[in-house]
């Protein structure tokens, strides 16, 4: 690994956190300390509402899920060290679809027969090996409660060899296609397949589902891609050329040349084949969750894109949730969960 990667690393990390803390503090006028959950404030009381979503007030909740799923008491934010914390956790199958000691995935199977819709997770961190597919653990196992079958996929990051362009994204889509080799073996409703990624994974989430837009000439064209229904992106990266532009950059400096292999006057034609926002119209229904007091990827960042997106006639959708930040859109304990929840339901039919 080079110094160059390593620093790069490093700073996203730091500027990931620094950028959360700043956000949350001044929404909650909290300190830098938080405090430890306690035991009583993670019970539920009750159901969460869409009132309960709107009003703004805090709310401790705490879902039927295993202890490491629970969020602390919910007026503390969400970091990004809780996302990485804890123990992975179990699922039905660990699943291999390429060569590269980077393609697997976590399988996870709802209760009853099936065949059951099923989710495609696609982890964030910046394209960046700062993070791995367990990031997503608490969330499949919430959405595989839901009834829904969970694929969570690792990936390339565009900081290790042999990733970057092309290969992040041709790791994703090799991940996406094998579910039709899933499907042989397990029930799964390949009619009802959605897409769902945070941050970063909110970017290759929307472009896996756009990629039947991809331009024949391209090195991650493919004749015939598993069609998407629709996505989920919570806190996603929809415009390339926009984000690497951001000041300070969130992700650090030059990722996205990085991941990229150059910038959108050197490489225009990967921008057009590998930014969604170049790739309008998806034609696919998109519903873009974010946290309004997110600072890594601000909602001013998604709005233009979500107002191009439906000028080109697609079906897409913003939902600012209110008193929530970067991760709060990816922990299910959260008072931000409902929102992602109906996003999925709506999405698949349920």
């Amino acid at each position: 690994m080079s110094d160059a990667s390593t620093t790069r690393r490093t700073v996203a990390a730091a500027m990931i956190t620094a950028a959360a803390a700043v956000a949350l503090v001044g929404a909650t006028g909290l300190g830098a300390g938080i405090a430890p959950a306690s035991a009583a404030a993670l019970a539920r009381q009750r159901p969460i509402t869409s009132q309960d979503v709107s009003s703004g007030q805090p709310i401790a909740v705490a879902p039927a899920l295993p202890l490491s799923v629970v969020a602390p008491a919910q007026q503390q934010p969400i970091t990004v060290q809780d996302i990485l914390s804890g123990e992975p956790l179990p699922a039905d199958a660990r699943v291999r679809f390429g060569d590269d000691p980077a393609n697997f995935g976590d399988l996870r199977l709802p209760v009853g027969e099936g065949p059951h819709p099923v989710a495609i997770l696609i982890h964030g961190g910046c394209w960046l090996d700062i993070a791995d597919l367990q990031y997503f653990d608490r969330v499949a196992v919430a959405i595989t409660e839901m009834g829904v079958a969970t694929w969570n996929i690792e990936y390339r990051p565009a900081d290790v060899e042999g990733g970057g362009w092309p290969n992040t994204f041709l790791d994703v889509a090799r991940g996406v296609d094998h579910l039709r080799v899933l499907a042989g073996e397990y029930p799964l409703d390949l009619e009802r397949v959605i897409t769902l990624g945070h941050s970063a994974g909110g970017h290759l989430a929307l472009w896996a589902a756009g990629r039947p837009r991809i331009p024949t000439s391209s090195e991650l064209y493919a004749a015939d891609p598993l069609l998407i229904v629709g996505v989920v992106s919570l806190a996603g990266i929809p415009e390339l050329r926009r984000y690497r532009e951001m000041d300070p950059p969130t992700c650090g400096e030059g990722t996205v040349d990085l991941l990229m292999g150059g910038g959108p006057r050197e490489v225009p034609d990967r921008y057009r084949a590998g930014s969604p926002f170049q790739m309008l119209p998806l034609n696919v229904a998109q519903r873009h969750i974010t946290g309004r007091n997110d600072e890594i990827v601000p909602r001013e960042h998604v709005s233009p894109y979500n107002y191009e997106s439906q000028s080109a006639g697609d079906n897409s959708h913003t939902i600012f949730v209110p008193d929530a930040g970067h991760y709060e859109v990816v922990w299910p304990a959260s008072a931000a969960w409902e929102a992602v929840e109906a996003a999925i339901r709506e999405l698949l039919g349920l």
